[in-house]
């Protein structure tokens, strides 16, 4: 089986766009999406909605007084997901496919520092059923900067991304071990 997709770093999105989920958010720090808060319209016609028919999906920040979520920057404003076993976590939905997204993607709760993860980033192209992972692995940190990035292209000749989702477990077996998965700015290339 060929993968219709390929793995690709944060240097590849040098040419796309990035959302900051401040863009055009009317949440505060720690508020719940929904259904009218959940999409992030573009004036090229793009948008990308935050799927909140699962599990609950926060806006949060890092650092200052909202806390430390291990790995991020401090600053960083992020969108985090509850982390319920045969779920999606953060699950993003795009208007029009896209031919590359990515983000970076940490836990919340769960083991302590030095815990190891599998952070999973999990794609499905327009009119398909299947979806396709992009992993690494994530050692829990008290350090800024040190959540994987996570991309993926879809390949010449491929339909476009049309969802994808952000997911981790404990990589010494298959069960989640962390209360929330958060991902910071999204990255696309149209």
């Amino acid at each position: 089986m060929t993968f219709p997709i390929t793995p690709i770093d944060a240097n590849a999105f040098a040419n796309g766009w990035r959302l900051e989920w401040t863009d055009g958010c009317p949440l505060n720090v720690n508020d719940q999406f929904n259904a009218l808060t959940a999409r992030y319209d573009f004036p090229d016609g793009q948008a990308v909605t935050i799927d909140v028919d699962g599990p609950a999906v926060f806006f949060n920040q890092c650092g200052g007084n909202f806390g430390f979520i291990g790995g991020f920057s401090d600053g960083d404003f992020l969108i985090q997901g509850d982390n319920q076993a045969g779920r999606m976590p953060v699950h993003l939905i795009f208007e029009n496919p896209v031919r590359a997204v990515g983000a970076a993607v940490g836990v919340v709760g769960g083991g302590g520092w030095g815990s190891r993860y599998t952070t999973q980033m999990w794609v499905r192209l327009d009119g398909q059923p299947e979806w396709w992972p992009v992993t690494s692995l994530l050692v829990k940190s008290q350090a800024f900067e040190t959540t994987p990035f996570l991309g993926a292209r879809a390949n010449a000749g491929e339909a476009g991304i049309k969802q994808v989702y952000f997911d981790a477990m404990g990589s010494s077996n298959r069960v989640p071990v962390a209360a929330q998965i958060a991902i910071n700015d999204l990255h696309v290339l149209d």
